[in-house]
């Protein structure tokens, strides 16, 4: 092989080489952005090591367990998932109004050391208040809780028939709080014969769907 060949041979590689690593770089941003949108939970969340001793689930007939037998309600899955005892502060029927009534005593005197919150269905079906005013009262509710030490998980849920506008916001307002979410808790439930009992309210499979979804979210934080 002669010289010149040779630095052909060498350049053509080079070449070769610096496509590859181009192509590789770009493909890392592509997939770092892809990662990037619409990610919920990578904002800081505040008191990731929480006080408190109790876990608490306040909320209300999806907390409660409504449209299953007993021991087949969320809270109670959880527990079973995360090996401690989860207390279901849920009362069916309840407004984001109601849930403020009950704050004090189902929640903030009882030590919570974490606390699932999951209201606004109802808010939408009654048609009690405005959207706004659900929102607010979930903030009202979120940051109560954050005073006292205890770290808080919502629990989206969109109505059918609000288009994604209630998704929205449930993201907004924790992370503008610091609290994890999950957007929508039926967003593989709704619309599935083997996940609901009825219209509203899910079957034992969808509570063991809703109990894993929390779970997976929950674990590294209590340990």
């Amino acid at each position: 092989m002669t010289l010149k060949k040779l630095l052909q041979g060498i350049t053509y590689n080079m070449l070769n080489i610096k496509k590859i690593s181009l192509l590789s770089i770009e493909l890392i941003f592509l997939l770092s952005f892809t990662a990037g949108c619409g990610r919920t939970n990578h904002w800081e969340i505040r008191n990731s090591h929480p006080d408190g001793t109790n876990i608490i689930c306040f909320g209300n007939s999806i907390t409660e367990g409504l449209g299953t037998s007993e021991g087949c309600d969320y809270p109670t899955l959880l527990s079973k998932k995360l090996g401690v005892p989860v207390i279901n502060a849920g009362v069916g029927g309840d407004t984001t109004e109601n849930a403020i009534r009950r704050l004090q005593r189902d929640v903030l005197d009882r030590d919570p050391k974490i606390v699932i919150v999951e209201f606004g269905g109802n808010d939408a079906l009654k048609k009690t208040v405005s959207m706004e005013e659900t929102f607010e009262n979930l903030e009202l509710i979120i940051t109560r809780i954050q005073k006292r030490g205890a770290l808080v998980l919502v629990l989206g849920i969109q109505p059918s028939l609000m288009g994604s506008s209630y998704k929205k916001r449930f993201v907004k307002i924790a992370k503008k709080h610091g609290a994890l979410v999950i957007p929508d808790i039926y967003d593989k439930i709704l619309g599935k014969p083997d996940m609901m009992s009825d219209h509203i309210h899910p079957s034992y499979k969808g509570y063991e769907l809703i109990a894993e979804q929390v779970y997976a979210l929950l674990k590294q934080y209590c340990d």
